[in-house]
């Protein structure tokens, strides 16, 4: 897992959110449909026309440990331009700062594995410790025009 992980340090940047809850493979989903419904609406930026504007998932809670219901999960995209935000739509923040970040190629359905391997084998086979802010990912590409064994998504872990 070495051979896959970059330490960067990275600045605030402020997205438009939409919060859902329940299992992660619902949640982001539907987050991501009501924040489209959004962008589409106030013609905002996308990472296809702007290489700028980022796409981020923000899961809070370990469905290990949270049941699945009560799962946390942001579905964001960076704030290139002001509008009134509506609905389940909010302005946030995403915390700069040092990260460990992990790429993954291929299925969502797959990111749980690189998650328990980053949490648990590489942050203990490490010298650094994680921050108490949630990880979150950033889309590369979309499954929109991308087939699912192409997709690339980075994992951030923060870290001291």
């Amino acid at each position: 897992m070495k051979n896959f992980v970059e330490i960067r340090t990275i600045a605030n940047e402020k997205v438009y959110s939409v919060r859902k809850t329940g299992p992660y493979q619902n949640s982001a989903c539907e987050a991501y449909a009501e924040l489209g419904s959004f962008i589409e609406k106030y013609k905002l930026d996308i990472p296809a026309n702007n290489p700028k504007v980022k796409m981020y998932g923000v899961g809070y809670d370990n469905p290990y440990i949270t049941p699945e219901a009560e799962c946390r999960y942001d579905a964001c995209i960076t704030l290139t331009k002001v509008v009134s935000t509506e609905g389940n739509v909010n302005i946030q923040t995403i915390e700069g700062g040092k990260y460990a970040v992990f790429l993954h190629k291929g299925s969502y359905k797959e990111l749980g594995t690189l998650y328990q391997a980053i949490c648990g084998e590489w942050l203990s086979s490490n010298d650094y410790k994680s921050r108490d802010l949630p990880m979150f990912e950033v889309y590369l590409n979309s499954p929109v025009n991308t087939k699912e064994e192409d997709l690339l998504t980075e994992i951030y872990l923060p870290i001291q």
